[in-house]
């Protein structure tokens, strides 16, 4: 179970995640591992907005090629 603390750490980290990096796609892909490390889990992935499309801008577990390849409405 997730406490309150549990989510205060995490923005935290995230927040120093975004402060220490250079840029976005270091930012991305530190926050996606620090997300699947927290979750225990072997994929996860981060999509941004892109006009009507979300596109693919960071992943643990899926395949690095189908970073801003990848696509959906």
């Amino acid at each position: 179970m997730t406490t309150d603390s549990d989510k205060l750490i995490l923005l935290e980290d995230i927040s120093r995640i975004v402060v220490s990096s250079h840029d976005l796609h270091e930012t991305l892909d530190h926050i996606t591992a620090l997300l699947a490390e927290r979750m225990k889990v072997e994929v996860c992935s981060i999509y941004l907005a892109e006009g009507d499309r979300l596109r693919l801008r960071s992943t643990r577990g899926l395949a690095a090629s189908a970073v801003g390849t990848v696509s959906m409405a």
